[in-house]
């Protein structure tokens, strides 16, 4: 079994993925998560249920850009509950998200059981003195 930490993308060296370096805002996913959330996560998978990190919009040209969280100060895991379908299902109350191919996870639409927000560990300090 794959540890959470060997299914994030790399972090980038010399910050190559930077401002100075990328033009285009995209969307991507962070290279770090807390412990919290990668516990969380495995918790979730040790369940027998299937985790989901959010991709972040990542704008090189704001004033508070990050290389791990796009620069908004959080990073995003979502516990998902049944799936994957490959039309939207019918969930009640209960919200829906697309996941794309990835980890445990097969590409489709799944029931969410819940979202869950961490602070960025590589921007949160920084980010605390802007606001």
């Amino acid at each position: 079994m794959k540890a959470i930490s060997e299914l994030l993308p790399k972090p980038p060296q010399g910050h190559e993925q930077g401002p100075e370096k990328q033009a285009n805002p995209e969307y991507r996913l962070p290279y770090k998560i807390p412990e919290a959330a990668a516990r969380a996560m495995q918790s979730h998978n040790d369940s027998g249920k299937r985790a989901a990190i959010l991709a972040l919009f990542h704008d090189p040209h704001s004033a508070r850009y990050c290389d791990n969280c796009g620069g908004g100060g959080l990073i995003y895991i979502r516990l998902l509950e049944r799936g994957p379908f490959r039309d939207p299902p019918n969930s009640g109350k209960k919200p829906i998200a697309w996941v794309e191919e990835g980890g445990k996870s097969s590409q489709g639409w799944y029931i969410v059981a819940s979202t869950l927000a961490f602070e960025c560990q590589i921007c949160n300090n920084i980010n605390s003195y802007q606001k």
